[in-house]
């Protein structure tokens, strides 16, 4: 049996893409998906010395949005006064909310310190915690510690939370 040559030299494709593509073969490309996202800052429940930026190196609380319809969440910030069991960190605007409550598992550091604020404890602590985001775009702390009260001086992360909407 003799196998066709254009089967066994095939030609690579050429010309236009179409349908979903676009650019020209061999190297189309999808519009989109391979453009950075778009980070937005997330506006922190600043009321009665709430939370903050914690900056130093590391992003700011932010989210984004890809194109499949997946919510990023990332940046550090820290609490400025005195601990609660369940307090309001920020609200994610419509169209960055899921639909139905989520909980991340995360840690927080307690007592780190920064110039602007003194020692506040040493060595800092690690403590367990969940972020909760509800469907009306609240984001809840959730400390673990049996402990309420303590000074201020938790650093939080939202780094690696995501969830599709």
């Amino acid at each position: 049996m003799t196998i066709p040559s254009r089967l066994t030299h095939p030609l690579p494709p050429a010309g236009p893409a179409g349908g979903d593509l676009a650019g020209t073969y061999p190297n189309p490309e999808v519009p989109g998906l391979d453009t950075a996202p778009t980070w937005a800052a997330i506006a922190l429940n600043n009321t009665a010395g709430g939370w903050e930026s914690f900056s130093g190196g590391h992003y700011d609380p932010e989210y984004s949005k890809d194109l499949l319809g997946w919510v990023s969440l990332r940046g550090l910030f820290r609490l400025r006064t005195d601990g609660a069991k369940q307090i309001i960190m920020a609200i994610l605007p419509a169209g960055h909310r899921p639909a139905e409550t989520l909980s991340f598992s995360t840690n927080y550091r307690r007592g780190v310190s920064t110039p602007s604020y003194g020692t506040l404890a040493d060595p800092p602590t690690l403590e367990a915690a969940i972020i909760s985001i509800h469907l009306d775009g609240t984001v809840i702390c959730n400390q673990m510690s049996a402990e309420v009260g303590h000074p201020g001086g938790e650093v939080w992360s939202f780094d690696g939370i995501r969830f599709h909407i």
